[in-house]
């Protein structure tokens, strides 16, 4: 390809992609490269640095300094809002240089330059052909296969790296880039190859080389992915996939926006912390405020945004809201809460009350193991002399054999009796064809362990109708959940459908917030709620409920 042809294909791919909005988002991302790329004043250097001895002096100080080739070949001058790079920025380079054969996921804030600094760090390896295979991907094959194109512009309009840099084009498409120079480390040059989602990296390029010695992977984590069960999974598959498609020196690097709970880089934090997180499997997090850090480095990239508090550095990068800044900038995602049961209404018990009486409840619901749709089942109280409803167990599981279930509201029971906490009834949905089956199933179970079952009372509730008033006492803050059940599985599963509840119109996973509100209308018919009006009556909707606030 000649520069002419070149030319021509940089323009008709410039043209169609700046008519995407999406590209025009991503300034801070391609500012640097493409800028800098087409920037006429980026000249060769002056006279008293145009001797050999300079140049010489320039490439063996540039092969292992990527930050003194940046400010030689990316001049600050030429950068729209240069500020000089920090910490951060040392850290990411440095996962370039490992060797390790692990894949090393990276969640840090917007607008700090993360992609900005791997591509240039590409460009750079490439240059002293310091890898010989290189993937680079995203969600999509556009973006990668645009940084190509970026990277064929800076290395043919840079008169600086003319200057220094021999370079010879094996290859140079939108499909692969292969370049050497004559100070390249390997023989063979470096592959640049881009990368996506759906493009498998099984098998390599066998005329170069079996598998990638780096993958960079990009904007892992954006608002558009899917965040269901499935496209979780299938973005940390992918993960294993790449990182199965290193040589043993190759090392993998995925970096993206922690953004919501339900992201794949949140399951692995969530796997860290509960010890269950692969070897193989490293977690790079950084927020953007961290006041546990020293000085100035507090602020994430101080040069850039040179806050001396959160609240300086919030009014800097102007987050859209607080969900926005607890995941997109301090990689500490929240739940996103309804209007119905939102998130700072939950309180835990520190001692349960010794007046308290219980019911059990569930809507008993089977699937195959570890696949379908979770349960809820457990105990709730109320207490007379604290005026609360106090829930000492909640299980938020998926059952897949009746005796599982069964199994599980008994112990419930058994505990609670064995403190000495009464159980007033046990109450199963009996809707659609719920009490007939279970009947049939409850009568095996007891013959089969030979022990009796309580009976059970099967209820037909419309939960639309429970609605109101749960939210009503929930917002009383007169509820109180199991000590640390915030962080146990059961309790992240039950508050991940309880905050987000916004109705059963919705259909979304709604058995938690079914059995709050199942629960505490048993607790209502079994007359065990007594009080002195805690809550307005008016704001009480079920007729039953209304009677007995106002006789109370």
């Amino acid at each position: 390809m000649d520069n002419r042809d070149f030319t021509n294909l940089l323009g008709k791919e410039l043209e169609k992609a700046l008519l995407q909005e999406k590209l025009l988002a991503e300034k801070e991302e391609l500012a640097d490269i493409f800028l800098s790329a087409l920037n006429s004043r980026i000249k060769p250097f002056p006279d008293r640095e145009m001797t050999p001895e300079a140049k010489a002096e320039r490439l063996r100080r540039s092969r292992n300094d990527f930050f003194y080739w940046d400010k030689t070949y990316f001049p600050p001058d030429v950068i729209p809002n240069y500020a000089a790079p920090g910490a951060f920025h040392k850290s990411l380079i440095a996962l370039t240089e490992l060797r390790d054969a692990k894949a090393h996921i990276l969640a840090g804030p917007r607008s700090h330059a993360k992609t900005s600094y791997f591509k240039r760090r590409l460009i750079h390896i490439m240059l002293f052909g310091l890898r010989k295979y290189i993937g680079f991907g995203s969600g999509t094959l556009r973006a990668p296969k645009q940084f190509i194109l970026d990277v064929l512009a800076f290395l043919r309009t840079n008169k600086r790296i003319q200057n220094d840099f021999n370079i010879h084009y094996l290859q140079s498409s939108v499909e692969a880039l292969h370049i050497m120079t004559d100070v390249s480390d390997s023989n063979t040059g470096t592959f640049l190859e881009p990368l996506s989602e759906e493009r498998s990296t099984r098998g390599g390029q066998k005329n170069l080389t079996d598998r990638y010695d780096l993958i960079v992977f990009t904007d892992i984590e954006n608002e558009t992915v899917s965040l269901t069960k499935e496209g979780v999974e299938k973005r940390i598959d992918r993960i294993n996939e790449m990182r199965g498609s290193l040589e043993s020196w190759g090392t993998l690097i995925c970096e993206g926006n922690n953004f919501s709970p339900d992201t794949a880089i949140n399951k692995l934090v969530e796997e860290e912390e509960n010890g269950k997180l692969s070897e193989n499997i490293m977690l790079h997090i950084y927020p953007a405020w961290d006041g546990s850090r020293p000085g100035k480095s507090r602020s994430l990239w101080y040069a850039k945004y040179p806050a001396n508090s959160e609240e300086e550095l919030k009014a800097m990068l102007k987050p859209r809201n607080a969900y926005d800044w607890a995941g997109n900038y301090q990689q500490k995602p929240k739940m996103r809460g309804s209007d119905i049961f939102p998130e700072e209404f939950y309180h835990e018990w520190e001692v349960l009350p010794r007046d308290c009486r219980f019911i059990l409840y569930t809507d008993p619901n089977l699937s195959k193991k570890g696949e379908g749709d979770t349960t809820a089942s457990g105990a709730m109280g109320y207490s007379p002399q604290m005026m609360g409803f106090y829930i000492p167990e909640i299980i938020c599981k998926s059952y897949s054999t009746p005796d599982e279930l069964l199994t599980d509201m008994l112990s419930t029971r058994s505990r609670l009796h064995a403190n000495h906490y009464y159980v007033r009834s046990m109450g199963f949905d009996g809707n659609v064809s719920q009490e007939s089956h279970w009947t049939e199933h409850v009568k095996a179970f007891a013959k089969i362990k030979g022990i009796p079952v309580p009976p059970i009372e099967y209820k037909r509730y419309n939960v639309d109708a429970l609605i109101k008033t749960a939210e009503t006492i929930y917002k009383s803050g007169k509820v109180f959940f199991p000590p640390g059940f915030s962080k146990t599985e059961n309790g992240k599963s039950f508050l991940t459908q309880f905050f987000k509840f916004v109705g059963k119109k919705a259909a979304k996973k709604d058995d938690g917030p079914d059995w709050f509100c199942s629960a505490i209308e048993m607790l209502f018919e079994t007359s065990l709620v007594s009080y002195n009006k805690p809550f307005d009556v008016n704001e009480i909707h079920s007729i039953s409920k209304r009677e007995l606030a106002e006789r109370l």
